[in-house]
């Protein structure tokens, strides 16, 4: 499958911009004035009379400390980064780490990896259907309202990137890929990508789903996570 390039797609002056910015907030150190909400992880561990989902401030005075090396190894690389950066900078960090381990699409993590997955099993489908390939963005002239209001969406990434670039706002970018995998995942919900018996109709939607699957890989190596395969 083919599609030309889109503002998304290129590697230009904004993404670099914002990719160094993510990169410093990345590397921060997290100090006392971070609280966690502690579930049901080995780290930190429960004290005495301590119920999960209670919220724990960290302070040295009291020996409550938590590092983010402890974090990482308990909930993962991805969790951990896209937790930190979901938060505004100069806010107080709640961690909750119960659902930092959650499977479901209550772990924002979770749930924007499961939409670029399905996008990828869609477009992988639609290769065993000979009328169905090599889409091109000529398809995109059959594009409906459904579909321009995805497309609208995936073309607010670039005002995105350059907010930040000026405010360094950097949970913005976290805050939009939740956003383009919600819209995706309800377009998904309401329409049938693969139609044997629309065949322009099929193209055309394969064409938006590829359209959000390199939207979300570009968030996702923006912000430093992975792009899963498979879950």
């Amino acid at each position: 499958m083919t599609t030309e390039r889109h503002p998304a797609r290129r590697r230009g002056g904004d993404e670099e911009a914002v990719g160094l910015i993510l990169e410093r907030r990345s590397l921060g150190e997290l100090g006392p004035r971070y609280h966690y909400t502690t579930g049901n992880a080995r780290r930190p561990r429960r004290r005495r009379g301590q119920e999960a989902g209670q919220t724990v401030r960290l302070s040295k005075r009291a020996g409550r400390i938590i590092t983010l090396v402890d974090i990482i190894k308990t909930v993962g690389t991805d969790v951990a980064r896209f937790f930190y950066l979901h938060k505004k900078a100069d806010a107080h960090l709640d961690f909750d780490l119960e659902l930092a381990l959650k499977h479901t699409d209550e772990n924002p993590v979770y749930y924007i990896q499961y939409a670029y997955v399905r996008t990828k099993s869609i477009l992988e489908k639609a290769t065993h259907t000979e009328a169905l390939h090599a889409i091109t963005t000529k398809d995109i002239e059959n594009f409906g309202p459904a579909e321009r209001l995805l497309l609208k969406k995936i073309a607010s990434l670039k005002e995105q990137l350059q907010s930040i670039q000026r405010n360094y706002q950097t949970h913005q970018l976290a805050y939009y890929t939740i956003e383009l995998a919600q819209t995706f995942h309800a377009y998904y919900s309401h329409h049938k990508v693969i139609d044997t018996e629309n065949i322009a109709q099929s193209r055309a939607r394969l064409v938006m789903i590829d359209l959000v699957r390199t939207t979300l890989k570009t968030c996702f190596d923006l912000l430093g996570i992975s792009a899963p395969d498979r879950m």
